[in-house]
């Protein structure tokens, strides 16, 4: 659990003596001398020593948010007559389907085949193939523009399964 924390405090090299500033912390804030402590190691070698951050204050506490870790996965596409699916289990074919510009994509990179599997990304990589990014987003998926071409696919909800919401970037890393 990580934290933020708004300080007030006093220090003779400060205007007026009163210093303000935000700090991240990682452990619980449970007191002022968890404050000092945390300032005092985020200030590093601007103070003498730890005693210069005499007096906390004040101090507000927000839990930060949790950023999502970054998932790379691979996900295997198929099409069936003219129709593009993903291979997510637990869903049926109608949930799989590939529209609206991703059925698109897929022909795209199976090159003529019936069959691709993709390892994607929510991480940036300098050796992606791909990038979407999201353009908008509902109750019913998303819209991504590939970043290099300007072209738009819809994703729909079974993403969250696949990569555990639908993240503001998906970057292709390998087409098999």
């Amino acid at each position: 659990m990580r934290y933020w924390v708004t300080w007030k405090w006093y220090r003779n090299a400060c205007l007026n003596g009163i210093c303000s500033d935000e700090i991240e912390v990682n452990e619980p804030v449970t007191s002022p001398e968890v404050v000092r402590r945390a300032v005092a190691t985020q200030l590093g070698d601007q103070i003498e020593n730890e005693s210069e951050v005499s007096k906390v204050l004040s101090w507000s506490v927000l839990e930060a948010p949790n950023e999502p870790e970054p998932i790379e996965k691979d996900i295997r596409f198929f099409k069936r007559g003219d129709k593009w699916y993903a291979d997510v289990k637990g869903h049926t074919m109608e949930e799989n389907e590939m529209v609206f510009g991703s059925d698109n994509v897929l022909e795209m990179l199976a090159e003529g085949g019936r069959e691709v599997t993709i390892t994607v990304s929510t991480s940036p990589d300098p050796k992606s193939i791909m990038h979407f990014k999201i353009k908008e987003h509902d109750d019913y998926g998303a819209t991504y523009t590939e970043t290099s071409t300007g072209a738009d696919i819809w994703i729909c909800n079974v993403t969250h399964d696949v990569l555990g919401e639908h993240p503001d970037d998906i970057y292709v890393l390998e087409i098999k």
